[in-house]
C-alpha cells in the first residue's frame, strides 16, 4: 500500500513559541456538547467509515475557516483569500463532492454555515426527522457518486482532431505542469468529440518516459492553436472554451501548462466526467511507463522489501537554477518532516515505514 500526502505548508501557522500548528482540511472532534476548534487535533483526522454503524454528517464548505462541530466531518476548499475554490480540488462542486467521506448525510455549503445550521445537521443524524430532511438555505445535497470509469472514454477515431502541442518554441512549463495541461486537453477532446493526439518534443520526446497505450504521436505544422498557459491572461477562459467547443476546424491545437478541469467540466452536462478519479483515468487510458523509468521503479520497489511507503511532496519553487515562483523556504523542510511523522503516528504505520521525499530542488 502506498500512502501519498501532498503537504501544503501554507496551511501551517505558528504560535507565539514558533511551534508549528497543524490545521487539516478534514477534522473530526469528540461528541461533546460544546463547539471545538480543530487546530492541533492531528490525532482526530477521520477515515471513511460505515455510515450505518456510525452516522455522521459530511459537510463541504466552499470557503475557508478553521471550523469543527460534533458529529460533523468538515472539509473546507477555500483558498487563503477565501474567495476561490482551492485549486487542488478541481471537482469541488456540490454535484460531485468527491473528497467527502462516507456519511449518513452529505451536504455542501456555499459559505461558512451558522452554528444553528451545524446544530440542525447534528440533530438530523441523532434523531432523523420524519418525512425527509429539509436542508437549510445555503446547503445543497452532495451526491455519493461512483468514481470515474475509463470505460466511459471515447477512444473511437473521429474526423476532427485535437492535438496537445509542446515544441521548443512553445511555452509549456515543467513536466508536471504540462501533464496537467495535457490531461486538460485530453478532456477537451473528449467533451468536443475529437480524436486526441500529442506532439510533445521539448525538452525530451514524451515517449522517452511514457509509453503510449494507443497511438497518440503526432507531428503538427500549422493549426488553430489555443494557448492556455500561465504566461497568458486566462480571465476569459470560459469564453475561450466555448469558442473551442464550437470551433469547426479539422485540427485544433492546445498549448497549456495549467489545470483547466473546473471550467471544462462545466460542459460535462451528462456528469460522466465530474467524478473522483478523472485525472488518473485519463492518464492511465493514455500512458504506461516507458522501459527505463519502469526499470528504475522496479528496483526501488524491490528495495522496499514489502515495507509501507509514505510519500512527501516538497515544493520550494525558486530555489534552483531556473526561475519559478517561490513556494516554501528550504527551512520549511523540518515542518514537512514533522508533519510526516505526525501522519505516520496517526495512521499507526509500522516503525520500519519508508519515507520518500519528492522535491524540486
Amino acid at each position: 500500500r502506498v500512502l501519498s500526502f501532498s503537504l501544503s505548508l501554507s496551511h501551517f501557522s505558528s504560535n507565539s513559541n514558533s511551534q508549528p500548528t497543524f490545521i487539516f482540511f478534514l477534522s473530526q472532534v469528540g461528541d461533546g456538547d460544546h463547539d471545538q476548534m480543530a487546530e492541533g487535533a492531528v490525532d482526530r483526522v477521520p477515515v471513511p467509515r460505515d455510515p450505518a454503524s456510525n452516522p455522521r454528517v459530511a459537510l463541504m464548505i466552499q470557503g475557508c475557516a478553521t471550523l469543527a462541530y460534533p458529529k460533523i466531518d468538515i472539509i473546507t476548499v477555500g483558498k487563503e483569500d477565501c474567495t476561490q475554490i482551492w485549486r487542488k480540488f478541481p471537482y469541488a462542486v456540490p454535484g460531485t463532492s468527491v473528497m467527502l467521506p462516507q456519511a449518513f448525510i452529505r451536504v455542501a455549503a456555499e459559505g461558512i454555515p451558522s452554528v444553528e445550521t451545524l446544530s440542525y445537521l447534528r440533530g438530523a443524524v441523532e434523531a432523523p426527522p420524519d418525512g425527509g430532511l429539509q436542508l437549510p438555505k445555503g446547503l445543497h445535497p452532495a451526491l455519493a457518486l461512483s468514481s470515474f470509469s475509463p470505460d466511459a472514454l471515447d477512444n473511437k477515431p473521429h474526423q476532427k482532431s485535437l492535438v496537445f502541442v509542446c515544441h521548443h518554441t512553445t511555452f509549456c512549463g515543467g513536466h508536471g505542469d504540462r501533464l496537467f495541461g495535457l490531461l486538460s486537453a485530453n478532456l477537451a477532446a473528449q467533451l468536443s468529440g475529437r480524436s486526441f493526439a500529442i506532439d510533445m518534443r521539448a525538452p525530451l520526446p514524451l515517449a522517452s518516459f511514457l509509453s503510449p497505450k494507443k497511438p497518440w504521436s503526432a507531428i503538427t505544422t500549422a493549426c488553430v492553436t489555443y494557448r492556455w498557459t500561465s504566461a497568458e491572461n486566462l480571465t476569459a477562459m470560459d469564453d475561450d472554451i466555448l469558442r473551442l467547443m464550437n470551433d469547426d476546424s479539422d485540427v485544433i491545437c492546445i498549448a497549456s501548462n495549467v489545470r483547466l478541469f473546473a471550467p471544462l467540466l462545466r460542459h460535462d452536462r451528462s456528469g460522466t466526467f465530474s467524478r473522483a478519479g478523472l485525472l488518473s483515468g485519463l492518464f492511465l487510458n493514455l500512458f504506461s511507463l516507458a522501459p527505463v523509468p519502469t526499470f528504475v521503479l522496479a528496483n526501488f520497489q524491490a528495495s522496499l522489501a514489502g515495507r509501507t511507503l509514505l510519500g512527501i511532496h516538497f515544493r520550494a519553487g525558486n530555489e534552483s537554477t531556473w526561475s519559478d515562483p517561490s513556494r516554501h523556504a528550504l527551512g520549511d523542510i523540518d515542518k514537512a518532516l514533522t508533519c510526516a511523522a505526525a501522519v505516520e503516528e496517526m495512521l499507526g504505520l509500522p516503525s520500519n515505514t519508508a519515507w520518500l521525499m519528492a522535491a524540486d530542488t
